[in-house]
């Protein structure tokens, strides 16, 4: 509840226009931290462009091969030509289940790029990986 009361206020003070550096881009913007966001700022403040493609992208939900579901999303993106922060923004909504939950666990201001998101992806459901066979060798 302090939390709340505290994000609230800062929320009054920004609409009062009374934060110390109006002219930062992004400064004023209070970090409230009401749910787990493991974005950093740079990623939360740029906004998805209404005019972008929304592409259906399959949902992942951690029982298939997280690499498999990674080219997938890849391939989309460049279809609909994505930068690295809407690439974060829209692989956040092919999580759902467990993956989702994964998410919320990530500690706040980790994730900056794609790369470090993939990575994190990765290894959260490295069990999940294909194994690459190994040849059978005549005897």
């Amino acid at each position: 509840m302090e939390k709340l009361q505290k994000a609230n206020e800062k929320l009054q003070q920004i609409l009062r226009g009374r934060l110390a550096n109006p002219n930062s881009r992004t400064s004023w913007i209070p970090r409230v931290n009401v749910d787990p966001q493991p974005f950093t700022q740079k990623i939360m403040v740029e906004q998805v462009l209404p005019h972008f493609m929304v592409l259906k992208l399959t949902l992942y939900l951690g029982s298939r091969d997280p690499e498999t579901h990674l080219k997938g999303f890849r391939a989309q993106m460049l279809i609909s030509g994505g930068s690295d922060v809407i690439r974060c923004k829209m692989f956040v909504g092919t999580l759902t289940g467990m993956t989702l939950q994964g998410f919320s666990t990530i500690p706040d201001d980790t994730i900056d790029s794609f790369q470090t998101f993939f990575q994190l992806f990765l290894q959260q459901f490295a069990t999940n990986q294909v194994k690459p066979r190994k040849d059978d060798r005549p005897v």
